[in-house]
């Protein structure tokens, strides 16, 4: 049986770390992406900073950094909640959640 990886954690550590998994998923792919939407406007502030933060939060702020910095040509986008739907829907049913 497979080991899951839900544990509880705050929701912006929840889409950072998700934003992480997603994007070092399309680098090991080698995908070319331009656009990447995340619903959390403070963590897009927080990437978008030249300020490091001390957090364990920070840590992941700071991955996605560097990350980020493998796209050349991508731009980071505030989506509203509502419109981010289909993307909360999959992962809901990939949690086993109807």
């Amino acid at each position: 049986m497979a080991k899951s990886n839900i544990c509880l954690m705050a929701p912006i550590i929840a889409e950072a770390w998700a934003s992480l998994q997603a994007l070092n998923w399309c680098k090991d792919c080698q995908l070319i992406i331009h656009q990447v939407e995340i619903d959390f406007l403070n963590l897009i502030r927080d990437v978008q900073a030249q300020e490091v933060i001390l957090t364990k939060y920070g840590a992941l702020v700071e991955s996605l950094k560097e990350v980020f910095s493998s796209f050349p040509t991508v731009s980071l986008s505030h989506t509203n909640r509502l419109r981010n739907t289909a993307a909360h829907n999959l992962v809901q049913m990939s949690i086993g959640n109807p």
